[in-house]
């Protein structure tokens, strides 16, 4: 493990650790060894506030409990720490002369944010250090965010406050709209982001930035416009911001703040709650008419046994299926596919019917081209935000005709149903739902 009253001892290029080796028997004063590790410029190596042995940002070297004999530097090929905060290797890396000149002579469009490979930063670009940023990002719903108003340069900007990044950013869009009338600095940092992602800033800024009446001059780190307003710890410290003081802060909706877009998830599920709620609803103006094979005759199979202790359960969710009505009871029926209980962690149950046994080889396959990964990705190219939506239990919401809800029927310990929407299992459910949405969504630019 890196000792940090050592640290110097790490810090030297090799020739000069190989010379101290040399004189080791040499007397020197505690006074004198503290004050050659203090030289040391953690932040400008870019792991101020890092754990000395597994980099991360949200603890100190004593609190860190990773298995110290699981951890080796891919630099110096050391034991005790990783490559990220390998103070030899940074030092040495620091001291290349050519690192700086190259990156200035650097430029990309703020549309087009440099994405490669950490060595290919450090040889071709002359980043001198890359910095993980969103170290402790928690994409849990169950999470707040929090966010703050920044006066920069006597502009509202509301920020994003994460403890898991060490530098403050601003996108280009919002820098540009700001009208700062700043130079627009070289940067030799390069950044990794949570999705891994790595990537060189357009550039920094000096500013001037304030909040409750503390104010402080100091760097902000231009990116691409795909990147939220960030508040990193070396704002929130010189800041003074108290994560208890703005957890209640509402923002008034008068107030010009400005903003990237982004919005919470919970702000547009309350704006719209019938699009949000968990209840199964109806396509209108669609339905779903399942052909047979020529010559196929009707199957009918009993009903499997339920366990004991999940036959309430099972009651429970048939009568709701048979209220919202998914499912209508029928005294005769030619089909029947027996039904297949499986239990859910949470403790509920999920209804399942077996088609295989008989319904899907009767009958006649349906054809429908699934979209491929690179059509969509070509087709949302220049897309800045992304949402996804998952519909709740999707084929339910597609009516069958008659005849199809026949075939679907579903033998139970209660009794044979059928089945009025598309059921799960049904073998040419996924053609007939993405025919559906493909129609439904024609037209509707970067929606795939």
């Amino acid at each position: 493990p890196v000792d940090i009253n050592k640290i110097n001892h790490f810090g030297r290029p090799p020739e000069t650790r190989s010379n101290r080796s040399r004189s080791h028997s040499r007397p020197r004063s505690r006074q004198n060894h503290k004050s050659r590790s203090s030289n040391i410029d953690f932040k400008a190596l870019g792991i101020d506030g890092c754990c000395l042995r597994c980099g991360k940002g949200n603890h100190v070297s004593k609190e860190c409990r990773v298995d110290q004999s699981k951890l080796k530097c891919s630099s110096c090929g050391k034991s005790g720490h990783v490559n990220k905060v390998c103070i030899g290797s940074l030092l040495d890396r620091k001291s290349r002369p050519s690192a700086t000149n190259r990156i200035q002579s650097y430029s990309t469009p703020a549309s087009s944010p440099i994405k490669c490979t950490e060595a290919d930063l450090l040889h071709s670009y002359g980043v001198s250090h890359i910095v993980d940023i969103y170290q402790n990002v928690n994409l849990s719903r169950n999470f707040d965010r929090y966010y703050v108003d920044i006066s920069v340069n006597g502009s509202p900007v509301k920020f994003e406050v994460d403890s898991g990044s060490a530098y403050t950013f601003l996108p280009r869009n919002l820098y540009n709209q700001l009208n700062l009338n700043l130079p627009l600095l070289p940067s030799t940092i390069g950044f990794r982001s949570y999705t891994q992602d790595v990537f060189v800033p357009d550039g920094k800024i000096q500013v001037h930035a304030k909040f409750n009446g503390h104010g402080i001059e100091d760097e902000i780190y231009i990116v691409p416009d795909n990147f939220a307003p960030i508040l990193g710890r070396v704002w929130i410290r010189k800041l003074d911001i108290d994560l208890k003081s703005i957890d209640e802060v509402r923002f008034s909706p008068n107030c010009e703040t400005l903003t990237s877009g982004i919005h919470n998830i919970e702000d547009v599920s309350a704006r719209y709650p019938k699009v949000f709620e968990e209840k199964i609803g109806c396509i209108p103006g669609f339905e779903v008419s399942l052909k047979l094979r020529e010559g196929a005759t009707p199957v009918y199979h009993r009903e499997r046994e339920v366990p004991y202790a999940l036959i309430d359960r099972v009651d429970q969710e048939l009568d709701s299926l048979e209220t919202a009505g998914i499912i209508s009871r029928v005294d005769t029926s030619d089909w029947g596919s027996p039904l297949v209980v499986i239990p859910k962690p949470d403790g509920g149950v999920r209804l399942c019917v077996d088609y295989k046994i008989g319904v899907n080889e009767r009958l006649i396959n349906a054809h429908y081209p699934v979209q491929k990964i690179d059509n969509i990705l070509n087709s949302l190219r220049d897309s800045r935000f992304f949402c996804r939506l998952d519909l709740y239990k999707a084929y339910l919401h597609v009516k069958c005709d008659q005849k199809s809800s026949e075939i679907q029927a579903i033998t139970t310990h209660r009794g044979t149903f059928k089945m009025n929407r598309l059921s799960f299992g049904i073998k040419t459910a996924p053609a007939d739902f993405n025919r559906i949405i493909d129609q439904i969504l024609r037209g509707v630019p970067k929606c795939e």
